[in-house]
């Protein structure tokens, strides 16, 4: 048996100790199919204790560093210098999904020592690990802080999401993948009555949520996004264990190809796995309560929950960013894969930690290594951490594929350069007119043509079938969705939009009428409205900007980050910002390099070539700072929303 421990990390706090076993042995048996299935799965869930143990490397924060506000200290346990971490990571419940050939039922274990204790199975690792202990604005200094309405909507919905998914009052075997997909269910019910009829969030809800209606509600729109009949439940011996499914995203893809086609092109019986599971849930009164809450936290969300859920996902998102940051500082050669994240966050006394330890056993020396590069430069891990911060080559190409769009539609050389590459054949021609493009772009909308917008907008924009048709279209689906966003205050997602179209008749018919323009007379019947939207269409920043800070931790349950969310309330008010238009920028950045020793410079895509030369000159020009002089060097450049910032440094300054 290990020592007693308490759960005081991640969304598990309890103030109760817990005897935790460590088993030796464990007896296995097979168990005959009629009392469960191989498909039949379960799940630990996993509790966490760190302790310190020794004495820390502490790591000195740079004294112009923006983020000396912020950070506290910065704490190193490793072997080399006689002091560790013990990770304890004990489990004192579990719950399993049992299948057999005629039922499906949870089952939820709770583990008890001999004299009827509450009691957990565990195990306890001594690893190198990192602290990062951090001070971040209260729930009440957040609750007057002041988002641009883009991220607002975009919190809002992260907190619905997270509020659903963290629900305790929900059955224990409704597993957080089955509430993304009742939530997005729900969201896509409501915003579609509300858009048709022009009702009111909450007239909609208290009409569709009402107990007699809202599991038809429902089936009809899983009828639609599952393209199935209405749930009936296969209890029939002959169902093999491939046709027995967890809800896993794979089931979803193929319950979503749309007209009920399977894997092999065979048509279902009946709903998919996962339909068949939220239909089940839908059932229980529980889950159609918890429902009808959530519906009035999107129609009236509670300001104090809503501060403390934004407070956590700061602190969520520092975390995820202060792995990745440890991943790209750390040598090439060092296994970044057995890092773990863990967050600490005590409401009550204000403390909160980010711990990043390894979980190989006595370490496998990646935070050593890691150390010893930011020991000797401080500063790079700052640098990684605004890294993993600063916005993605994915998530600007919802932006740039937008301004080639308008472009298209109102610039006659950008339409005649795409016009010759949709229609060219020729490999060397289009490698040509694809450089003709990308210089035109730039000239145009300081469009930078990466990778990641190059491959987007052939897919997109240039692809078979396109032309100024599918332009206007995507213009317009792209306004429609802009006002709706702005309309509700509520960031709407590619698939719930998808399903709005597909009951707008405006919107439904203008996508038929390219459908009939562009598909053979045959194929048209058996494409949908709403598969085409989704087809046609790309998620938006904000969907993608969620999902860029995401690891993979077996011991504790993501929730949501914002990257843009932590740039806004915490860096954007820490280093001055300077724009390339303002008549006086150069006095502006001589004060910036005098006072902290780092600015931005900023400019808007069509300034792109003045904002070159602005740098050159920048970086050529001795800076006086008494009676030394120091040239400034660029730090990184960024983009974000048509505009390009670019990070200057006096390195001997900070």
């Amino acid at each position: 048996m290990l020592a007693p421990s308490r759960a005081d990390f991640n969304d598990e706090v309890d103030n109760q100790p817990l005897l935790v076993f460590r088993p030796w042995t464990v007896r296995l048996s097979k168990a005959a199919r009629s009392d469960a299935l191989p498909s039949s799965n379960a799940r630990l869930t996993w509790r966490t204790d760190i302790v310190a143990n020794g004495e820390p490397l502490n790591v000195p924060i740079p004294a112009r560093s923006e983020w000396r506000g912020y950070v506290q200290a910065i704490e190193f346990y490793l072997h080399r210098f006689r002091s560790s971490v013990s990770v304890r990571r004990f489990a004192p419940t579990a719950h399993a999904n049992v299948r057999t050939l005629r039922d499906d039922f949870p089952v939820t274990l709770h583990f008890k020592s001999d004299d009827d204790r509450p009691a957990a199975v565990g195990f306890e690792l001594a690893v190198d690990g990192f602290r990062l202990d951090l001070s971040l604005p209260g729930a009440d200094a957040l609750a007057t802080s002041v988002l641009p309405p883009p991220l607002i909507a975009a919190s809002k919905l992260g907190y619905l999401r997270d509020t659903f998914r963290t629900d305790a009052d929900l059955p224990d075997d409704l597993n957080s993948f089955q509430r993304d997909w009742l939530l997005q269910i729900l969201l896509s019910a409501l915003l579609a009555d509300a858009t048709t009829t022009g009702r009111m969030i909450d007239a909609v809800a208290a009409d569709l949520l009402d107990e007699g209606r809202l599991e038809g509600v429902f089936h009809n729109v899983m009828d639609e996004l599952f393209g199935a009949m209405p749930p009936s439940l296969q209890d029939h011996d002959e169902v093999g264990d491939d046709d027995v499914g967890d809800g896993s995203e794979d089931e979803a893809s193929d319950s979503a190809q749309g007209s009920g086609a399977g894997r092999a092109g065979t048509a279902h019986a009946g709903p998919g796995r996962l339909q068949q599971a939220l239909a089940t849930q839908l059932g229980r009164p529980i889950v159609r309560e918890r429902l009808r809450v959530l519906a009035n936290q999107l129609c009236n969300p509670d300001p104090a929950r809503f501060s403390a859920w934004l407070r956590r996902l700061i602190v969520e998102t520092l975390g995820e960013a202060t792995l990745q940051a440890c991943i790209a500082a750390a040598p090439r050669q060092a296994t970044v894969d057995t890092l773990l994240v863990d967050i600490h966050d005590d409401a009550s006394s204000g403390q909160t930690s980010v711990w990043i330890t390894e979980a190989t056993l006595g370490g496998a020396g990646v935070l050593q290594a890691f150390a010893e590069r930011f020991g000797a430069e401080p500063r790079i891990f700052f640098t990684a951490l605004e890294a993993a911060l600063a916005p993605t080559d994915l998530e600007l190409v919802d932006g740039s594929l937008r301004e080639i769009l308008a472009l298209a539609l109102s610039d006659a050389e950008v339409a005649d350069h795409m016009a010759r590459l949709r229609g060219t054949n020729s490999h060397s021609e289009r490698a040509t007119l694809w450089q003709a493009l990308s210089h035109k772009l730039t000239q145009r909308g300081g469009i930078d043509l990466g990778h990641a917008l190059s491959v987007s907008l052939n897919n997109r924009l240039l692809r078979s079938g396109s032309g100024p048709h599918l332009d206007q279209l995507l213009l317009d689906l792209q306004t429609r969705w802009d006002t709706l966003e702005k309309g509700f205050g509520l960031s709407i997602g590619l698939r719930e939009f998808a399903y709005i179209c597909s009951k707008d008749s405006n919107l439904s018919a203008s996508v038929r009428t390219f459908l009939s323009a562009t598909l053979p007379a045959a194929a048209i019947g058996h494409v949908t409205v709403l598969a085409a939207v989704t087809s046609l269409l790309w998620p938006r920043a904000d969907e993608v900007r969620q999902r860029a800070l995401q690891s993979y931790n077996p011991y504790r349950q993501g929730r949501s980050t914002d990257p843009a969310v932590v740039r806004h309330l915490l860096l954007s008010q820490s280093i001055a910002t300077i724009e390339l238009n303002d008549p006086e920028w150069r006095a502006q950045l001589g004060a910036a390099f005098e006072a902290q020793g780092a600015c931005r410079l900023a400019a808007s895509g069509s300034e792109s070539a003045a904002l070159r030369q602005a740098v050159i000159r920048s970086v050529a020009t001795p800076v006086d700072v008494g009676v030394l002089q120091f040239f400034p060097v660029v730090e990184r450049v960024e983009r974000s929303e048509s505009r390009i910032l670019i990070s200057l440094t006096l390195r001997e300054q900070v």
